[in-house]
């Protein structure tokens, strides 16, 4: 994987390039080594934005885990250790994905403002960063639309993203989270075979 920019990890001689070159590897850290083997990726990646809906990703990722296995579905927080090379994380992950499920609530396009600008305007923005692999490896890309959000427009996102925009959404609302779950399970099903 390479950054999107300049960060504190990149090496700084050579000997410093062979210590940075590979993630390092964990043992089945948490029972939570993602299959690669069989038809391809089979896992489901689930970005989302902690002041967004960081509730809604967790209640979505209990039911995906429940239907397909916690091995097969992916968040960051029951899938990466502290202390991980967060970007080098989500490549080893997105490299056994088969989908990335993004739940994009009504802040979603706005976070980030205390930082001088919105988030997905910063290539190292992590969210940005799973996106633009997503659909650089075409990993199917679901934008989960949370109530009445709606789907950012081209123009809205930066332009590295901007195919994220025609991508088909699919909606789930707290009041009817069941049954809008189920369907997406149905999807996802179909997708996954």
């Amino acid at each position: 994987m390479h950054a999107m920019g300049a960060s504190e990890d990149q090496p700084r001689s050579k000997a410093d390039e062979r210590q940075y070159s590979q993630p390092p590897r964990r043992a089945a850290e948490k029972n939570k080594e993602v299959p690669t083997e069989g038809r391809g990726a089979s896992a489901v990646f689930i970005s989302y934005r902690r002041d967004d809906n960081a509730g809604f990703a967790g209640r979505l990722y209990d039911r995906l885990a429940s239907a397909f296995g916690p091995a097969r579905v992916i968040m960051d927080v029951d899938s990466i250790l502290p202390g991980t090379n967060f970007v080098w994380e989500i490549d080893r992950f997105l490299s056994n994905s088969r989908v990335l499920l993004v739940v994009v609530g009504s802040r979603w396009l706005k976070s980030g403002k205390w930082f001088g600008g919105r988030r997905l305007d910063n290539a190292d923005d992590f969210v940005r960063i799973e996106i633009q692999q997503a659909l650089a490896r075409s990993i199917v890309v679901i934008p989960i639309l949370v109530d009445d959000t709606r789907m950012p427009r081209p123009q809205d996102l930066p332009e590295p993203i901007q195919r994220f925009a025609q991508m088909n959404a699919y909606r789930i609302s707290h009041e009817n989270f069941g049954s809008d779950i189920s369907g997406l399970l149905y999807h996802l099903q179909r997708i996954m075979r």
